[in-house]
């Protein structure tokens, strides 16, 4: 990729900054991507600090938000540098200097809606107990609203490319694993200040989370479920992980 910065350079100091005392160790979380932030975990689940890294911008960013729209209204199977120059207004050369190949632009695509989920993930209010937590924190990934649906429209078919994609798989697979360790960490921090129980399993609690998520986004995207069916079933798997319920 050519004409825009190294998107996992770390660029500027923290930009958002909750202090609240703790008496307990944080735990740090990364979510990867062209924007990425580092959550700092009190027992307490509140963010203590979140660094950004340098995001894409200028033509670059318009590339791939236009890749982002074509995924989303037509499938990746019609993403080409033809079918995105044309979303985003621009001659093939110019989305070529970017992107200079399709699979570019699927990771493009990819990176841009794991930037704008992780820019959410990062304004969501941590503080209260685990299972409020949780549940603020995976309601951003199910597609309760138009923008959110789109998102997972888009994260569903490049999961898919990904099987024939390496670059996209392993953009996926660090992606994936980040939201688990958020979710973990979280857990875990709860654990050890004593608001959870101590057999709860921190990082088998995640996956299941992350397992549950995959299965209502499907649900959502194709209809089979609407919003009050998939935060039932996501609230339902909240207690039963924590064993609450």
């Amino acid at each position: 990729m050519r004409g825009h910065p190294n998107p996992y350079r770390v660029s500027s100091p923290a930009t958002r900054t909750t202090q609240k005392p703790t008496s307990h160790a944080t735990i740090t979380t990364t979510i990867t991507g062209p924007t990425f932030h580092t959550f700092v975990l009190a027992s307490n689940c509140t963010v203590v600090w979140v660094q950004v890294k340098e995001p894409v911008s200028g033509t670059a960013e318009r590339v791939a938000a236009a890749a982002v729209s074509v995924v989303a209204r037509d499938g990746f199977d019609v993403l080409s540098v033809r079918t995105v120059a044309r979303e985003a207004g621009l001659s093939g050369g110019a989305v070529q200097y970017h992107y200079a190949t399709r699979a570019e632009l699927l990771l493009a695509a990819f990176q841009h809606t794991v930037r704008t989920i992780t820019d959410r993930l990062a304004a969501t209010d941590l503080d209260g107990p685990l299972p409020v937590v949780l549940r603020r924190l995976c309601r951003e990934a199910l597609p309760l609203d138009a923008a959110r649906r789109r998102e997972c429209v888009v994260w569903v078919a490049l999961t898919a490319a990904a099987a024939v994609h390496p670059e996209l798989a392993a953009e996926h697979a660090r992606a994936l694993r980040a939201a688990t360790d958020l979710l973990v960490d979280a857990i875990a921090a709860a654990r050890a200040s004593g608001e959870l129980d101590g057999a709860v399993e921190p990082a088998q609690a995640g996956a299941v989370l992350v397992a549950v998520l995959d299965g209502l986004t499907l649900h959502g995207i194709t209809g089979s479920r609407g919003g009050p069916a998939l935060t039932a079933t996501l609230d339902a798997a909240i207690d039963l992980v924590l064993r609450t319920g």
